[in-house]
């Protein structure tokens, strides 16, 4: 299914007027639809978090939390990080709950919007030398509970027992 921009993020999946509807009725609280967003790693981390789930980082530019990115800035990073191995991309089914938003590529490394009430927040990365070819927009969650991992991607292929590839170069969970 296709992507609608919504105020929340521009990877939430509904797109019928209803949604409008419903967050609006909770703004500026949350957006009742979750979101889908990417973390990029190398393969040797994959074994790790697909048993443990994603581990929140202990610093960043947002300071400590899980970070996401859009699907083509995740594979930037995860090219990055796997430095000759094989790279691998997650889907992450995410939800938001009350973001702040920063301005411009401002960061927080000390993560004071988690203390005003805030469940994840969203600035833009600056370019990172040697990674990626301009700035991304990028996520950092407080809590990896909001976090559910839906697909993977590891080098092109979907290689993971459990997952399937639909043709549509994107990534979904086998059913049982």
């Amino acid at each position: 299914m296709p992507r609608t921009e919504c105020r929340y993020g521009k990877h939430c999946w509904r797109l019928d007027d209803d949604h409008w509807q419903n967050c609006e009725k909770l703004l500026p609280v949350v957006c009742v639809y979750k979101v889908y967003l990417f973390h990029g790693t190398r393969c040797s981390s994959a074994d790790s978090i697909l048993a443990h789930g994603l581990n929140p980082s202990t610093e960043g530019r947002l300071g400590p939390g899980i970070y996401l990115t859009t699907r083509k800035a995740a594979r930037w990073v995860a090219e990055h990080r796997g430095n000759g191995e094989m790279w691998c991309v997650f889907e992450v089914e995410v939800d938001l709950g009350h973001e702040k938003v920063l301005d411009g590529e401002q960061d927080d490394k000390r993560g004071t919007w988690r203390h005003e009430g805030f469940h994840s927040c969203r600035t833009t990365h600056p370019t990172w030398d040697n990674v990626t070819p301009k700035p991304f927009p990028e996520w950092c969650v407080c809590n990896a509970a909001n976090c559910k991992i839906v697909g993977m991607v590891q080098s092109g292929h979907i290689v993971r027992p459990g997952f399937v590839h639909n043709f549509n170069k994107q990534i979904a969970v086998a059913s049982n």
